[in-house]
């Protein structure tokens, strides 16, 4: 309950700021759902434990340019702990009418992996390629972890991560 009284505040802050640098932007509600690893298991503490693919939590997203989008929000990571992120996506648009798709790159900070198989620090850099393919205001957005190097006795893991957005305005 802590990380979402944190993560709201976090939102209603990041909003609020971002209102300075805005036009009339699109803003979208981010539904996070879900991630698939291309392993199923990872040892902790010597104990066999399966990775969590139900990544549920909130976030928003609000278009800053045409090509930049700020984020924010919060999600159950693969880890099973509560994980809270912010920061950019870059992307390119391909529109027709109704339909767009958006290859991009985020970019930002996210915490939650300090006690897990990881050992990083409270906050992390994270860039996540991904492609966001939306129809008017309902759309899905498809990333991807490379895997990169193994730790302490696991497997580098590769993940698909999938979110859904509903624009706001």
């Amino acid at each position: 309950m802590k990380y979402v009284a944190i993560t709201a505040a976090f939102l209603a802050g990041m909003i609020t700021g971002m209102s300075v640098f805005s036009r009339a932007a699109d803003l979208y509600l981010d539904i996070n759902g879900f991630s698939r690893h291309s392993q199923t298991h990872y040892t902790y503490q010597g104990e066999r434990q399966a990775y969590n693919a139900d990544n549920a939590g909130l976030g928003l997203t609000k278009q800053l340019t045409d090509g930049v989008d700020l984020m924010a929000g919060f999600y159950k990571n693969s880890f099973h702990k509560p994980s809270i992120y912010a920061g950019a996506n870059f992307h390119i648009n391909f529109l027709s009418g109704m339909y767009a798709l958006r290859p991009g790159v985020s970019v930002g900070l996210v915490s939650g992996y300090d006690n897990t198989p990881d050992h990083t620090g409270m906050v992390r850099l994270c860039v996540l390629p991904n492609i966001r393919a939306s129809i008017q205001n309902l759309g899905v957005k498809v990333g991807y972890v490379p895997a990169i190097g193994g730790s302490r006795g696991n497997v580098a893991v590769s993940v698909l991560t999938v979110q859904f957005q509903y624009q706001i305005n």
